[in-house]
């Protein structure tokens, strides 16, 4: 951890005003208030951390640096990137993400982490989440199943019209309904249709050993498919692009990580003026009425730990962070690039981004 004041003098003469995104609770995606020595207040958090490295490099000593700090919690991120277009602050220290709109009025420094875009919600286990998912998992293997029942019953009454006889009975018609019925029947594991009254001859052997390989193989493969939809998929535990829920989400206004999670076509209830503390505390108190919360892996990460049922489905894009900087400040930008590159180059930035996420499998926050 580095100290800093309210004003950061260092050698040099030019002033840059930075703005720091604060939260009130510990977080590697923010900055966040630890101790207080000799009247000087201490921050954690990977953006300030990485800033304070870069301010550290060889080119960032001619500047001088003055913080303002945001309202703990504050998660307008594009009112801040606003207001480094205007000339307000020429830097805003958190995880800013990229989007076309803001690249048109600010310049981003090159990014320190990778953060996806995730939906968090808490694990469903209902019945109903059940059947969609074991429907979902083999309903095109189940079209393929009913097919080749259909298919094998044609073949039981052309291939073997002997049983017909064996049946009793004397209409075609209700045969063929029957050796359909019992082509399907098979397909879903029930041989006795198919075992009892076959003639036996070559032919009606053949048509029987045929008809029971298929179906056997077949319902191995819809099985399996159930098995890994039920276990491995884990019950309605994911939300990807494929099954998002009708339930509306929460998200944040003026948040990247909830606009490409709603493109993606997810239903979201836009919260103004909230945080994402406010979101996930307005879940958790009825996780029936939403559907999650639509946020950055990295803003929820710390939520994982506090809220043992809450589960991050990710698969809705990854968004780079970074420092926005006002567009008339090349030097800046141009000198917090080649820190920034500097401290990936010797790992730095990826040993303090473990320091706050671990080495966590599934997710690339920290592989630059």
């Amino acid at each position: 951890m580095n100290n800093n004041s309210n004003i950061e003098q260092n050698e040099g003469n030019r002033i840059i005003k930075a703005f720091v995104m604060t939260s009130a609770e510990p977080a590697g995606n923010i900055a966040y208030k630890t101790v207080v020595e000799d009247g000087v207040q201490k921050y954690g958090g990977l953006p300030i951390e990485v800033f304070y490295q870069v301010m550290n490099t060889e080119r960032m000593k001619n500047y001088t640096v003055e913080y303002i700090y945001s309202e703990e919690g504050e998660s307008n991120y594009s009112m801040v990137v606003d207001k480094i277009s205007s000339g307000e602050y020429d830097i805003g220290i958190g995880v800013f993400n990229r989007n076309v709109q803001r690249e048109k009025i600010v310049n981003f420094c090159a990014p320190f982490i990778l953060d996806p875009n995730a939906v968090f919600h808490v694990e469903t286990n209902n019945i109903t989440a059940l059947i969609q998912v074991t429907i979902g998992s083999i309903s095109k293997i189940l079209a393929v199943v009913i097919l080749l029942g259909i298919i094998s019953g044609i073949v039981i009454y052309f291939g073997n019209p002997g049983r017909m006889k064996r049946l009793g009975i004397k209409s075609n018609s209700k045969f063929f309904i029957y050796s359909i019925i019992a082509g399907i029947s098979a397909m879903f594991g029930e041989m006795g249709l198919i075992a009892d009254h076959s003639t036996r001859t070559i032919k009606g052997l053949l048509v029987f050993f045929v008809i029971m390989l298929t179906a056997f193989i077949f319902v191995l493969i819809a099985q399996a498919k159930m098995t890994s939809a039920l276990v491995d998929e884990k019950i309605g535990s994911k939300i990807t692009r494929t099954n998002l829920p009708r339930t509306k989400m929460l998200g944040l206004d003026g948040y990247v990580p909830t606009t490409s999670i709603q493109d993606a076509g997810a239903r979201v209830e836009i919260i103004k003026d909230a945080t994402v503390d406010d979101l996930i505390k307005l879940y958790m108190k009825d996780t029936n009425k939403y559907a999650g919360v639509a946020i950055s892996y990295c803003d929820g990460f710390s939520y994982l730990e506090e809220y043992p049922e809450l589960f991050a489905s990710l698969g809705f894009g990854i968004e780079t962070g970074g420092f926005p900087i006002n567009q008339t400040n090349i030097h800046l930008s141009e000198d917090i690039n080649n820190g920034i590159i500097e401290l990936l180059h010797g790992d730095i930035v990826k040993n303090l981004c473990k320091s706050y996420y671990g080495d966590v499998e599934g997710n690339p926050v920290c592989s630059l």
